[in-house]
């Protein structure tokens, strides 16, 4: 195993977004995909869009997951485990998808399965996100 080091990602505005693809059953063609970096998400979601090429032919078929979002709306999501490539590295990360939603929904990167795979240095002032992994 590699020795792990800091990696510096710079981010413009007031979000951050990290580029990743889906590593499911049509990796080949899955493009680079962007996410906002969400430490205030217990858990990855992403766009209904991006079912087939994370390699799920059946939503409903993940774990049932009850999400209440910043806005105090809740919905019912299925969770799967989904293979995907960000920051150079392959990771599976628990990922919510919730079909009341539709598509264009976005995606985000969460605490479970996602942000605790890292330690993070957040250095605003010269939007700057330092990654240890």
């Amino acid at each position: 195993m590699a020795p792990r080091k800091w990696q510096a990602h710079p981010y413009q505005g007031h979000s951050i977004e990290l580029g990743f693809r889906f590593l499911g059953s049509d990796a080949a063609v899955s493009p680079v995909h962007r996410a906002i970096l969400d430490t205030g998400a217990t858990v990855s979601m992403f766009d209904l869009a991006h079912t087939a090429v994370a390699g799920i032919a059946d939503v409903e078929s993940g774990r049932p997951r009850d999400l209440v979002v910043a806005n105090g709306a809740q919905a019912q999501g299925y969770e799967h485990d989904v293979a995907i490539e960000v920051l150079g590295m392959r990771l599976v990360v628990p990922g919510v998808f919730v079909p009341e939603w539709g598509t264009g929904t976005g995606n985000l990167l969460g605490m479970e399965g996602f942000l605790d795979q890292f330690a993070f240095y957040l250095e605003h002032r010269f939007r700057e996100l330092l990654v240890y992994a």
